[in-house]
């Protein structure tokens, strides 16, 4: 997925939106914990295809808040 204004941007961009929402609630955030092999999974496949700068800004903030819980997950998204 490049850089474009169709459906499958948009959507991408909004997903993106709201993956950054959910990471940066601190009440939602110990939610996700449990979950963090998946979400690395899902998001080490995404890496592959998307390539707007927003997805791996949100990336960045992803490992900053989970860190601690990502342990040896870290190194797939790096």
């Amino acid at each position: 997925m490049g850089h474009g204004t169709g459906p499958e941007q948009v959507v991408a961009l909004q997903s993106i939106d709201t993956m950054n929402t959910l990471v940066s609630d601190t009440d939602l955030r110990p939610r996700l914990n449990p979950l963090i092999p998946e979400i690395v999974d899902v998001l080490c496949e995404l890496i592959k295809r998307v390539q707007d700068p927003t997805f791996f800004e949100f990336l960045r903030d992803f490992v900053k808040y989970f860190a601690v819980a990502l342990n040896d997950k870290i190194l797939p998204l790096l």
